[in-house]
């Protein structure tokens, strides 16, 4: 809808018929915005939400070594040092072991 800023109707009626008219095309426009960032929102998750989630071996085994400390600094154990080399040391000595069958 285009208006001649210069020359508006004199007719307050008309004139609030725009106003009107005009906030409507608002309105449909910001839901039709709202609509395509969801749109958005979903491809994105598609494209990119799995994958970005999932966490390497490194990133695996620092949270390991984090939750480790903080589980020996709870129970008043001493740091030290972590590692996947030997599964038995990330096993608190209370959790019993079940062999693989």
């Amino acid at each position: 809808m285009l208006l001649e800023l210069d020359n508006l109707p004199d007719d307050t009626a008309l004139l609030h018929r725009l106003v009107r008219d005009m906030a409507a095309l608002v309105d449909d426009r910001d839901g039709e915005i709202e609509r395509l960032r969801q749109i958005v929102k979903e491809l994105q998750r598609m494209r990119f939400g799995r994958r970005s989630e999932q966490l390497d071996l490194g990133q695996f085994s620092l949270g390991l070594e984090d939750l480790g400390r903080r589980y020996r600094r709870d129970r008043g154990e001493p740091d030290r040092e972590f590692s996947l080399a030997d599964p038995d040391e990330t096993v608190p000595q209370t959790v019993a072991r079940s062999s693989g069958a």
